[in-house]
């Protein structure tokens, strides 16, 4: 249930920047609209999976409502903006998938110690597969456009 939650709340952390830069031009309405589409998602899949599933169902409620939440302001930013990050997006969510999956498997390991090594190493892992790509994303922000041809993610540009 709780890693529902953290997973909801990745994804509404996540959102943060592209509702910001809808939110002083002609698509200042996609967040809104999404907002609603989101609550009224997490209430449909509450409403079918919070009796049988109980806190679970709820869990999953808020996490497909704030999906849809978040989902329709990244979108539009990235196809606003021509956002080449398809290839980051993608390592992202292999290293969150991969931190669930270890914390999956390690649910019955009762050491703290080794509970915090292998979240540790996961932070370690994360960083080391994304760094690049942040580093020029990060490069290319500060600037306006790309530092120069090495460092520019465009290499990474994939149709949406």
């Amino acid at each position: 249930m709780l890693r529902l939650i953290l997973a909801a709340t990745y994804l509404a952390v996540v959102a943060v920047p592209s509702v910001n830069a809808l939110s002083s031009g002609a698509h200042v309405r996609v967040p809104v609209g999404s907002a609603v589409a989101g609550l009224l998602t997490g209430l449909a899949v509450v409403a079918a999976l919070g009796g049988p599933l109980g806190a679970t169902g709820v869990g999953l409620g808020y996490l497909c409502g704030t999906a849809v939440t978040a989902g329709g302001p990244v979108v539009t930013a990235w196809r606003q903006h021509a956002m080449p990050w398809a290839a980051p997006a993608r390592l992202a969510a292999a290293v969150v998938g991969g931190a669930y999956a270890v914390a999956a498997v390690t649910d019955g390991v009762a050491d703290v110690s080794v509970r915090l090594a292998l979240a540790a190493s996961a932070l370690v892992i994360g960083v080391a597969v994304l760094s690049g790509h942040m580093r020029a994303l990060r490069d290319d922000s500060a600037v306006g456009q790309p530092r120069d041809a090495g460092s520019s993610p465009s290499r990474w540009r994939r149709r949406v």
